[in-house]
């Protein structure tokens, strides 16, 4: 199963991504405290205080098919292991791969 993320993007998708003061911290001290802004976050039902996604489903930060804080990203981003349970379930809603492979050249049981 080949998975390349920069191909791929489909965990940026849909995602729930909570941040932490680490995070914030990380956003102030990379230059960027516009990060910590409700234009970026906001603060979910629960009271955790979560990435805002765009009404498509796309993180905003979603350059293409690269992110565009990479380098000062979520803590919840850079732990999410590739090949996971949870990227395999994101590229199957987002992408319609199974797999790796798409729904269509899949044989119906």
């Amino acid at each position: 199963l080949d998975l390349d993320c920069l191909k791929c993007a489909a965990c940026c998708h849909g995602s729930n991504v909570v941040l932490d003061e680490a995070d914030f911290d990380r956003f102030r001290k990379g230059g960027r405290p516009d990060l910590v802004h409700r234009d970026y976050i906001k603060r979910a039902r629960d009271g955790k205080i979560t990435l805002r996604f765009l009404a498509n489903g796309k993180c905003q930060h979603l350059k293409g098919k690269k992110c565009g804080i990479y380098a000062i990203r979520p803590d919840n981003c850079s732990v999410f292991v590739v090949g996971s349970e949870a990227c395999l379930a994101a590229r199957e809603d987002t992408l319609k791969l199974r797999d790796g492979a798409w729904d269509d050249d899949v044989p119906e049981a």
